[in-house]
């Protein structure tokens, strides 16, 4: 599931809608999530594609879902955020984003956010901010 968005901000007001969208269509067709869900963006223009996706075989994304790849790369800065909530996730992008520009690097391609371990689960907050940098 995917939707665009002009400013950062409004981010947060799509993608947990879209993860409960997304897993509650996956959960109705009897799909199994064995893998961490992953938060996707591209810049595109003035806008970001922001997209929710869950890690299921390709056979088994119901109808009325995408499936997509998202291409490995082969270098990525990353940083862990934990806790009981995502209040510190815009600053710990932007930490990862200087720390992309002190070490001389450019950002490039789809950053992710990969969910280890979410509330849902059970637990606290485990998400890896991964930024593919050349």
């Amino acid at each position: 599931m995917s939707t665009r968005v002009a400013d950062m901000a409004e981010i947060e007001n799509e993608i947990g809608p879209m993860f409960d969208r997304l897993v509650g269509a996956l959960m109705q067709a009897g799909v199994m999530l064995p893998s961490p869900g992953v938060a996707h963006y591209t810049v595109d223009g003035d806008e970001t594609i922001v997209a929710a996706a869950e890690q299921v075989a390709p056979g088994d994304v119901p109808p009325g879902l995408d499936a997509a790849v998202l291409d490995a790369v082969p270098r990525a800065l990353v940083v862990r955020l934990e806790g009981g909530d995502l209040a510190g996730i815009q600053a710990a992008w932007q930490g990862l984003m200087r720390e992309v520009e002190r070490r001389g690097l450019r950002p490039v391609g789809t950053c992710r956010e990969v969910y280890h371990q979410t509330p849902h689960d059970g637990g606290r907050w485990v998400v890896d901010l991964q930024q593919p940098v050349a």
